[in-house]
C-alpha cells in the first residue's frame, strides 16, 4: 500500500479521530468557557456600575430634597410662632447647625462618584467617547453645583439672616427655588440616564429594557 494511502488509513482509524476529538476537547472547550465566564463577569460588573450611578445620583436628589425641606418646614414653623427676636435667632442658629451638619453629609458623597468613571469603564474595558464622557460628567457636575448655589441662596436670606417667615417674598422666592431645584433634577436625571445606556451590558435584553425606560 503507497505510503499516502497509509497514512489516510491511520487518520480515518476509530482511535486516531477519538484522539483528536479528545485533545480538542481538551484544548477548546476551557477555552470556549474561559470566554464565556469572562464576557459574564464583565457583564456583571458593567451592569453593576450602571446601579450604582443610578443609586449615587438618586442619593444626592435625595439630600438635596431634604435640605430643602428642612429650609421649608422651618419657615412655616416661623411663620406659625409668636416669639421674640431673640428665640429666633436662637432657632436659627440651631437650623444652621443642622443644615450644616445635613451639608456635610452631602459634600461627603455628592462629589466623588462620577468623576471616576472613565477609569472605570477603562478597567472594566468598555469602549466609550472620551470626549463625550467628560462632556457628560462636566454637564452633571455644572447641574449639581447650580442646586447648591440654589439652596445657599435660601440659606443666605432665610437662615442666616431673620426674613418675614411667612410673607409673600419669602413665598415667591422658596417657589422659585423648588422650580429651579425640579429643573436641575431632571436635568441631572437626564445625564445619569446616558450615563447608564452608555455603560450598560450590549445584551439584547438589556438594551430593550432600556430603551423602554
Amino acid at each position: 500500500m503507497p505510503a499516502h494511502r497509509r497514512r489516510l488509513a491511520v487518520l480515518r482509524h476509530p482511535l486516531t479521530i477519538v484522539f483528536c476529538g479528545s485533545v480538542l476537547s481538551a484544548i477548546l472547550v476551557p477555552w470556549i468557557s474561559a470566554r464565556m465566564n469572562d464576557r459574564k463577569l464583565l457583564n456583571d460588573a458593567r451592569l453593576q456600575l450602571c446601579i450604582d450611578i443610578l443609586k449615587n445620583s438618586t442619593q444626592n436628589d435625595q439630600m438635596l430634597n431634604s435640605m430643602n425641606t428642612s429650609v421649608n418646614m422651618f419657615l412655616k414653623a416661623q411663620a406659625l410662632a409668636s416669639t421674640s427676636a431673640a428665640v429666633r435667632e436662637k432657632e436659627r442658629a440651631q437650623e444652621r447647625a443642622k443644615i450644616d451638619e445635613q451639608y456635610h453629609e452631602f459634600d461627603k458623597v455628592a462629589w466623588w462618584w462620577y468623576p471616576r468613571l472613565p477609569t472605570e469603564a477603562k478597567l472594566l474595558r468598555i469602549p466609550f467617547d472620551a470626549t463625550y464622557l467628560k462632556d457628560q460628567i462636566n454637564q452633571y457636575n455644572a447641574a449639581l453645583v447650580a442646586a447648591t448655589v440654589v439652596l445657599n441662596g435660601l440659606w443666605d436670606q432665610c437662615v442666616r439672616r431673620d426674613c418675614k417667615a411667612g410673607g409673600a417674598g419669602t413665598k415667591s422666592m422658596l417657589q422659585d427655588a423648588a422650580e429651579r431645584l425640579k429643573a436641575l433634577q431632571t436635568e441631572r436625571d437626564s445625564i445619569t440616564g446616558r450615563l447608564v445606556h452608555l455603560f450598560a451590558p450590549r445584551e439584547a435584553r438589556v438594551q430593550q429594557f432600556l430603551t423602554q425606560q
